[in-house]
């Protein structure tokens, strides 16, 4: 019997790689596509080099460790962050403002609309009333029936009688 080791495949497909990676299917093709990961694209899919994979996982966790690494405390006293903390602050009380306007609105139109259908006359009023609204003084007209025609038997039933 021959001893086979556990050894990775040599190449990948894009979800295996997607999930050694961290990131989604689409992503690990659009980085074959673009040459950001030698692969090659075939009918059967993607056949991505388990080793530029693997250099690339390290890459992203090195870079992500650098960007852990860094004191959070410089970055949260600077001047710049803090412009845009104030801008921010600033823009939220203004939409704020904007969504009390628009409350206000709606009130008033919710308070004009039951208005409205207070002036309306009510169903019954509209059935034993004439015509009040000028709109036609006419009576209504039922329409005309057509004429009724034999059904498409009686021919039939007339030669044989």
């Amino acid at each position: 019997m021959v001893a086979t080791s556990a050894r990775p495949p040599a190449y990948l497909s894009a979800r295996e790689a997607a999930r050694r990676l961290g990131v989604s299917d689409k992503t690990v093709r659009t980085w074959v596509r673009s040459g950001r990961v030698p692969g090659e694209e075939s009918v059967r899919g993607f056949r991505i080099p388990a080793d530029a994979v693997e250099a690339l996982a390290a890459e992203r966790s090195a870079d992500l460790g650098a960007d852990t690494a860094r004191p959070s405390a410089d970055v949260a006293d600077g001047p710049h962050i803090q412009d845009q903390v104030a801008d921010l602050r600033a823009h939220v009380a203004d939409l704020r403002d904007q969504v009390s306007t628009k409350d206000r609105q709606i009130s008033e139109l919710h308070t004009l609309l039951a208005q409205a259908q207070r002036a309306l006359p009510t169903p019954s009023e509209r059935l034993f009333s004439g015509p009040t609204d000028g709109l036609s003084s006419a009576p209504t007209q039922t329409p005309a029936k057509p004429p009724q025609r034999a059904p498409w038997w009686m021919p039939w039933r007339r030669a044989t009688s």
